[in-house]
């Protein structure tokens, strides 16, 4: 997404654009994120919720270190679209991740 917008958004509308994305991103695209401007960043999981969901003995844990997207990008906009759901959200993930 973030080569497509750099390639085919032009900066103005970039800087005013939305992104709504199933999880906060990881360090990679938030650097992406950065790269192309993009004004906020509307996420359903995040990185505070899903570490320490995923380090639940049950879980396996993650391939990549979780850094909330200030961390690597101070200056992003990131809402939690889905706070009031993280029980259900936590359900979920459980499902996917779950090791055995």
């Amino acid at each position: 997404m973030a080569h497509w917008s750099a390639i085919d958004m032009l900066p103005p509308f970039g800087a005013v654009a939305t992104v709504y994305a199933s999880g906060k991103q990881r360090p990679l695209c938030a650097a992406a994120h950065a790269g192309v401007v993009w004004r906020r960043i509307v996420y359903v999981n995040c990185s505070g919720q899903i570490t320490p969901w995923r380090a639940e003995p049950e879980l396996a844990p993650g391939p990549v270190q979780a850094l909330p997207i200030q961390e690597v990008v101070p200056a992003a906009v990131a809402e939690h679209a889905m706070a009031d759901r993280a029980e259900h959200l936590r359900d979920l993930q459980r499902r996917l991740h779950s090791a055995a």
